[in-house]
């Protein structure tokens, strides 16, 4: 079967080879590739349904398929949970249910679960431990009162302070012989807790503080806590040259992992009966922090695009959303356009998926 399988990807490319060379208004309109009950990839968790069993309109679902394929967007996944059941599983561009996909900065919500379930645990104090508390063995250049007043909370909603731009030093500071460092001896432009800036090095640090408090890589601690709670067995997650984890970047794990992971909020941290991150967390995290001046609000690492959602969102359309009132989860895996990724995302939510719902 998984031969069966691949034929028809080479099939595919080649048509697809076929319709961009001619423009032919006769190339196959299935860019996504249905996989939902496909016996080559069983299901490890999910239990499918129709989308109309759990009550979403099938054909404006099939309005969205055709939207996307008219538009050639870039979709590597698209999965729908309605009702916790996996509705609708699509992948294109040679994806499939095992390919492990590269999160971006969804890899950051990731993190803000780990620092809750750090919490919990009490490894990690209280959201107003003063961030410096966690590095008291290194020395870090331009030291102020304002950055000794970091806080743990203030990384989280990316309100440190901390001179940054993530497009400018982004590869620096990942090759820099010692990450943690580069980002602790960065100067300070603004009081913390004042502005809010995007920051991946605030993640980083989040990152590192795990490690600190845990004893173990935030890799390590997410098997032990998140991941094999959820059944979530394959995955790869990069470090920096001291092995701290990319706390901004560099998580990779199937689409139908994210959705457990979008599932395990939608459910306010319970997995099977088990509170695997607590409820306040849950609420605290995705809830609305900081104004930004990019589209949406922000928590704790997690965006709130509109009063209807919270979406963990990495750069090309990595993206997770969680509908809490109408119990659905949407996940996305792509290529799109930096900057209009996420709009593009939100959009196909807001005028296909959402309004399918009867």
């Amino acid at each position: 079967m998984r031969i069966n399988k691949l034929s028809v990807f080479f099939v595919f490319l080649l048509s697809f080879a076929l319709f961009t060379t001619s423009c032919s208004d006769s190339s196959p309109r299935d860019i996504l590739t249905d996989y939902l009950n496909d016996p080559d990839y069983p299901q490890d968790y999910w239990v499918t349904s129709t989308p109309s069993a759990q009550g979403m309109d099938e054909k404006i679902l099939e309005d969205f398929n055709i939207y996307i394929n008219d538009n050639r967007y870039p979709m590597h996944s698209v999965l729908i949970i309605k009702n916790g059941y996996l509705v609708y599983e699509r992948y294109g561009f040679l994806n499939n249910p095992e390919t492990l996909h590269i999160l971006n900065s969804s890899t950051k919500s990731f993190v803000s679960a780990l620092i809750g379930i750090a919490l919990d645990e009490g490894k990690v104090g209280a959201l107003s431990d003063k961030m410096l508390s966690y590095f008291s063995d290194m020395s870090i250049k331009n030291m102020s009162t304002a950055k000794k007043n970091i806080t743990v909370e203030d990384l989280l909603t990316m309100r440190s302070g901390l001179e940054w731009d993530d497009q400018q030093i982004f590869y620096e500071y990942l090759n820099a012989p010692n990450a943690v460092q580069y980002i602790l001896d960065k100067t300070m432009v603004s009081s913390p807790n004042t502005k809010w800036f995007y920051n991946s090095g605030s993640s980083h640090l989040l990152s590192a503080i795990i490690t600190k408090a845990a004893g173990k890589s935030a890799e390590e601690y997410a098997k032990i806590k998140l991941f094999s709670p959820l059944g979530i067995t394959r995955f790869n997650w990069e470090a920096d040259q001291q092995n701290i984890n990319q706390g901004g970047v560099g998580l990779a794990i199937a689409p139908r992992d994210m959705a457990k992971f979008g599932y395990l909020f939608l459910s306010k941290g319970k997995w099977k009966d088990k509170q695997i991150i607590s409820e306040d967390w849950v609420t605290t995290s995705t809830a609305v922090h900081s104004d930004t001046y990019w589209a949406g609000d922000y928590g704790y690492h997690w965006w709130v695009p509109n009063s209807d959602c919270f979406a963990s969102q990495g750069a090309n359309g990595q993206n997770i959303y969680v509908y809490p009132d109408k119990n659905i989860v949407i996940v996305y895996t792509a290529e799109l356009p930096v900057e209009t990724a996420d709009s593009t995302l939100l959009k196909l939510n807001t005028d296909f998926i959402i309004p399918a719902i009867k």
